[in-house]
Order: structure tokens, then C-alpha cells, then sequence
């Protein structure tokens, strides 16, 4: 997989085959690849894995899932990417009375190491969004998780 990513070989059909050896006993290896490739990946490929994720139901997602698109947040050039998966962590960071607690605290971890390296001018939204839950009392928890993440990532880098 490597290679090829590394070639511009992989193909989605490549993708699309790989990606059904999650359904079997292979799942945990195949992430565990998936992890390791991450930086040489192209969008189509990010995209790919991204579809692939999101339209699993959210009480199905495990840790892999959430660990890969932190990494694609990370390793993609694409700033529209980039907020599509912080979108995908603040839906369910903002939906918090409808997921377990397990998942809403992964992505509340991810997310925050996924934006550890953006500016604060791509991370203001968010802190809009989190005083707007504090203000309308949803995902209050939640949110101030995010909150006490985020503000330790600024105060690691002062």
C-alpha cells in the first residue's frame, strides 16, 4: 500500500478491496496500516477512508476509526478537509447526549490533537461554537472538555 500511494498507483478499486478486510478478523491490521501510510496518502485516498468512516452509525465507530481521521486531519494538505474531519469530531463532541461517553471523549481527544497545529485564526470557529453550547446548556460537558484541550494546546505552545 505504501508503495503505491507512494507511486500515485492506488487505484480505488485497490482502496475498495482493502477497505472490505475491515468487515473481516483483519480490521485492527488493516487500520493499523491505514495509521502507518497516512503521510503518504493523496486526498482521493483520504477522501476514500473518510466516506468510508462516516457512514458507519456513530455508536459503531471504535477508536481506529477516529484515530485515522485524526491522522488524515493532520496529513492533508486540504484545509477544506481538514475542516470536514474537525466537523465530523464537533458533531459528535456537540451531540453528546446521544453517544456514549467512551466515544465522545475519543473525539474529544482526537480533535484536539488534530488542530494541536493550527493557527488560532482556523481554531476560532470552534471556540465560538463551544460558547455558544455553554450558552444554550448543550453538551455542557462535552464542551468543556474541548474547551480545557484546546486551551491547554495554546498554553503548551506560549
Amino acid at each position: 500500500m505504501k508503495l503505491l500511494a507512494l507511486e500515485d498507483k492506488l487505484t480505488e478499486d485497490d482502496l475498495k478491496m482493502f477497505w472490505a478486510l475491515t468487515a473481516t478478523d483483519y480490521k485492527n491490521d488493516i487500520y493499523k496500516i491505514v495509521d502507518n501510510i497516512s503521510f503518504y496518502l493523496q486526498q482521493p485516498h483520504f477522501e476514500f477512508f473518510f466516506n468510508q468512516i462516516i457512514e458507519s452509525p456513530i455508536e459503531k465507530l471504535v477508536m481506529e476509526d477516529f484515530q485515522c481521521l485524526s491522522e488524515f486531519g493532520k496529513f492533508t494538505k486540504d484545509d477544506t478537509f481538514k475542516e470536514k474531519c474537525a466537523n465530523f469530531f464537533w458533531k459528535i463532541i456537540s451531540s453528546s447526549a446521544s453517544c456514549r461517553e467512551d466515544i465522545v471523549q475519543t473525539a474529544v481527544t482526537k480533535f484536539c490533537e488534530m488542530v494541536k497545529v493550527w493557527d488560532m485564526e482556523k481554531k476560532t470557529p470552534f471556540f465560538t461554537m463551544m460558547t455558544q453550547n455553554l450558552k444554550d446548556k448543550k453538551s455542557s460537558y462535552a464542551t468543556l472538555k474541548l474547551y480545557k484541550g484546546l486551551i491547554q494546546d495554546i498554553k503548551d505552545k506560549s
